[in-house]
């Protein structure tokens, strides 16, 4: 059936936004907070580790079209995976003076 997965995906978020309305009515303020900053920091390693990976295929199609002039070995950029996850970690006033 088309459209089956995005019926199941739109139902998975309506419900899962009314059990959030239920349970949050039964959580501390403080809690609520806490899930809200861990979800924020996900998102944001999420998005530092797709940009990356990005930046790592964009490296791969360069090697193939340049045929390996350039020398560029992805296996050396894969710490950089390592390094943007735990950056959105780091809390942003450390950074300013």
């Amino acid at each position: 059936m088309i459209g089956l997965g995005t019926i199941i995906n739109s139902a998975a978020i309506i419900g899962g936004g009314l059990v959030g309305l239920i349970a949050g009515r039964f959580l501390k303020e403080s809690i609520q907070k806490i899930i809200i900053i861990a979800i924020g920091l996900s998102v944001v390693a999420m998005n530092n580790l797709s940009l990356v990976g990005s930046v790592l295929i964009l490296c791969v199609g360069v090697n193939i079209i340049a045929d390996g002039k350039f020398k560029i070995k992805v296996a050396n950029l894969l710490p950089s995976l390592i390094f943007v996850v735990t950056a959105a970690f780091i809390p942003l006033s450390l950074f300013q003076g």
